[in-house]
């Protein structure tokens, strides 16, 4: 709640011609709280503070999935910023780590398919899951591994909510207003090989 007019004004700030949705995760899957529109003031307004029972078994990357599946294909870019402690408990403990999560390389696998570069703010969380260092770790190199593995970034400020959210938003206004797509055409050649690309 201490970072609802930095959010509304990064929302605010987005070019007029960006669609802006807002959802929450729920178990298992988006809950829209606004549908994407360009109306930003509209989609600012619709932040609120998440709910949901303590310990909840549910995966932020499971939801994270289900938006990617049923994103509207019109063609534009695709960016989404992750506010989340990146803590998922649904498999059970040892799966919570970037290596065994199966919901978050399904949700990686997705994004990729789908082009959606994902951004994340580490963002700690209530309970005994504030107090335990695997967990909190394991979260924060979910949220690294995802970000990292669609293009985006992730944003951390050590185990705590970062106190300001300004200059993170500052810096990913900064990432999308200068990213620029490259395609090429690999030619095939008789065998399959592994050739070097420079890009300068």
């Amino acid at each position: 709640g201490m970072h609802y007019g930095e959010l509304r004004d990064f929302i605010q700030s987005l070019p007029a011609t960006a669609q802006v949705a807002i959802a929450y995760a729920s178990h298992g899957s988006p809950q829209f709280a606004q549908k994407f529109t360009t109306d930003h003031k509209q989609a600012a307004a619709a932040i609120r503070i998440p709910s949901g029972p303590l310990n909840e078994l549910s995966s932020t990357y499971m939801a994270l999935t289900g938006l990617v599946k049923h994103w509207p294909d019109d063609g534009n870019r695709r960016a989404i910023l992750v506010l989340s402690d990146g803590v998922d408990l649904y498999w059970g403990v040892t799966e919570a780590l970037p290596s065994n999560n199966p919901d978050l390389h399904r949700a990686i696998e997705q994004a990729q398919r789908g082009g959606v570069n994902a951004y994340a703010i580490y963002a700690n969380t209530t309970g005994d899951v504030r107090r335990n260092a695997f967990l909190i770790n394991a979260g924060r190199s979910c949220l690294s591994l995802l970000s990292l593995a669609t293009g985006g970034k992730a944003y951390f400020q050590g185990d705590q909510t970062p106190i300001n959210f300004r200059p993170i938003l500052q810096n990913l206004r900064n990432r999308l207003g200068d990213q620029y797509l490259l395609t090429f055409r690999a030619m095939q050649g008789r065998k399959a090989a592994y050739d070097r690309l420079h890009l300068s």
